[in-house]
């Protein structure tokens, strides 16, 4: 069972340092690069955190890389994820409850294909 994701597809704010949609308001999001479409998808910054410190924290990942690992093309990725098509399976981390952990793995899930996300240390690099 995947988990529910309050707000998924809603814009981003205005003023906010990237453009895209979230995928779990407000604190995981979908964004548009600014790289080159044919960066390869293990190199860092597939994945994005604002405001590490804060109470308002949130981290993104990277349209055309996830999309790349779900072989979709980024439009249909976004209007997956803007009528609740694209889901977030399981989150798992090094930790037993996920606090002050150094590895996470998010899972997302479209039209029966998978796409497991790792981020090490939580600190813009990810790789599939």
């Amino acid at each position: 069972m995947s988990i529910p994701l309050l707000g998924q597809g809603n814009a981003l704010p205005e003023g906010f340092p990237y453009q895209g949609f979230w995928i779990l308001e407000p604190r995981i999001f979908l964004f548009i690069s600014d790289d080159q479409p044919t960066r390869d998808i293990h190199a860092p910054r597939f994945a994005e955190i604002i405001n590490p410190n804060g109470d308002d924290w949130a981290f993104g990942f990277d349209a055309h890389l996830l999309a790349e690992a779900l072989s979709v093309s980024q439009q249909d990725l976004f209007a997956a994820n803007g009528i609740g098509r694209l889901t977030l399976e399981s989150i798992a981390s090094d930790t037993p409850d996920g606090e002050d952990a150094t590895i996470k793995r998010y899972t997302f899930g479209l039209r029966g294909r998978h796409a497991t996300v790792v981020i090490q240390n939580l600190d813009s690099y990810g790789h599939t």
